[in-house]
């Protein structure tokens, strides 16, 4: 009761939004850097990590009220969201979908109140705080919501004086408010420092703090106090003289927020347990999570189970030649999945179920639409022979490259009637295939139109 569950995987998104090139000239050198290790932090932690970059003040608000309300792709595609892989930041492929708990980090210049947009117009905090507020329609209600802020919140400097410790608010149940967290890189009317080459001091804090207090499950609360005192213990050197900076938290987290590095056994652990089965190993002496193969195959846990095993075996990639690609017929199970697929789109399926020759999909699979997928038009033809086989083929073409065994029909008029010609068959015809070819050729003329099925 003491904590905010976090179960979901993946735990969340993480949402960057990242000013570096202004309109009039001005560059925010270092916020590159500053996207990188947030991203690899968070995504350490188990969070999808996207990231929006170079936003007008209006830009910055509908897509923070994208994210509030968890629009689908199509809406997302004005923003120009990337997602963090391994090898970088890249397209967005797939919609994102909200877990138990929401990062996002805003890195650019400020006022007093505000975050600036690329055009120079500020989007006052207290807009994004209300965009994120419980509602009984919101995705994200009662669950936790943390910004960091990475903006001047004016143009005063801290001079440098010796502070007394500092500890952050404590938390407050509102219900409308609760369940947000904020942490601004500086006191309001203060600037914010940040190294061009290094990144600013305050996320690069927060990140290093994050990996060390995570590893010890930590809560959030107590990490980022500890970047409140470590960055007000450095000292800058401006043309003003010596500077300081001290962050600043606010929130009404009602519960304690821990978040854990993401390993594949942790994953495992956190996943249902394997079935204890009775199989014919477990009268051997061997131990109970040892199965063997005929055991999990006959027992119908695969599409269910978390399955641990050793990888003895790899052969080396195979890629499929071209022309080789097919069409696959799933069979949808269920009114809603099937109202959520939309012909013509294109989607994401994970955990679909093979059952003899059928693909199926059903409750446990995931589907999620992603960006248009380019197909060559003899797969949408082969695709819409297995969906209406009795549909009509489009040219001779189709047919001959159609898989052995398919069945046809052709509907046309005789133009030509070559003489009879004996042929030589691999196989021996029966006296009834005799009969039906003979009887079916022998009166037609030029100019007739059939029907032909086979």
């Amino acid at each position: 009761d003491g904590q905010y569950e976090l179960h979901s995987q993946p735990t969340g998104l993480c949402l960057i939004l990242t000013n570096g090139h202004f309109g009039d000239g001005d560059v925010r050198h270092g916020t590159d850097k500053d996207a990188e290790s947030l991203a690899e932090v968070f995504s350490s932690l188990g969070f999808r990590v996207l990231m929006c970059k170079d936003q007008t003040k209006d830009q910055m608000e509908r897509a923070l009220e994208c994210f509030a309300s968890q629009c689908d792709l199509s809406q997302l595609q004005e923003f120009m969201v990337k997602e963090w892989t391994r090898s970088g930041f890249t397209d967005l492929l797939e919609a994102p979908q909200h877990g138990d708990a929401f990062i996002c980090c805003v890195l650019s210049h400020g006022n007093k109140g505000g975050v600036l947009g690329i055009d120079g117009q500020s989007l006052p905090i207290k807009l994004i705080e209300r965009t994120f507020m419980a509602t009984p329609q919101s995705p994200l209600t009662a669950k936790p919501k943390v910004f960091l802020i990475q903006a001047c919140q004016g143009r005063q400097i801290h001079p440098g004086v010796l502070l007394n410790d500092l500890q952050a608010d404590g938390s407050h149940s509102i219900p409308k408010e609760a369940d947000l967290f904020f942490q601004y890189a500086d006191v309001e009317d203060h600037i914010a420092l940040r190294d061009p080459t290094e990144g600013s001091w305050f996320i690069q804090s927060v990140c290093e703090q994050l990996k060390v207090g995570c590893e010890r499950n930590e809560e959030i609360e107590v990490i980022l106090r500890r970047v409140n005192n470590e960055v007000a213990g450095k000292e800058g050197d401006l043309r003003r003289g010596p500077v300081k900076q001290m962050p600043e938290i606010r929130h009404t987290l009602r519960k304690g927020l821990v978040l854990t590095p993401h390993r594949i056994s942790d994953q495992l652990e956190r996943s249902q347990p394997v079935k204890k089965l009775k199989t014919r190993d477990s009268q051997d002496g061997k131990a109970l999570w040892e199965k063997s193969i005929f055991d999990l195959k006959s027992s119908g846990i695969l599409e269910t189970e978390a399955i641990v095993g050793k990888v003895v075996k790899k052969s080396e990639l195979l890629t499929s030649k071209k022309g080789t690609t097919a069409s696959v017929k799933l069979m949808v199970y269920g009114k809603d999945l099937h109202r959520q697929i939309k012909e013509g789109s294109s989607y994401i399926f994970r955990n679909l179920i093979q059952d003899g020759k059928y693909v199926k999909v059903n409750a446990s699979s995931s589907v999620s639409e992603t960006k248009p997928v380019n197909v060559p038009e003899e797969f949408e033809r082969e695709a819409e022979r297995l969906v209406c086989p009795e549909s009509p083929l489009t040219s001779i073409k189709d047919i001959k490259s159609s898989p052995p065994q398919t069945h046809v029909s052709v509907e046309g008029t005789v133009t030509e009637i070559d003489p009879v010609q004996k042929v030589k068959v691999k196989e021996k015809m029966t006296n009834q295939q005799k009969f039906e070819a003979t009887k079916q050729s022998k009166d037609l003329s030029v100019g007739d139109v059939l029907l032909l099925r086979t």
